[in-house]
């Protein structure tokens, strides 16, 4: 754990001083929301269908 703080810090003041920092960033940013964007579009997708879904396959189906 104090290792991965270490390399946080270490990478965190790296990345502060460099130039570059804020196109990365942004990019990075698009990526994030584009992420996000997709998995709430992919569960509003699966809820307004019939998605197969373990209690679904489980239940015993009406005759």
């Amino acid at each position: 754990m104090l290792a991965v703080a270490v390399h946080l810090g270490l990478g965190g003041a790296v990345v502060a001083n460099s130039s570059w920092i804020g196109p990365v960033a942004d990019i990075a940013l698009a990526i994030a929301l584009l992420n996000v964007l997709l998995v709430v579009l992919g569960i509003r997708h699966r809820r307004a269908g019939k998605a197969e879904t373990p209690d679904r396959i489980l239940e015993p189906r009406a005759r």
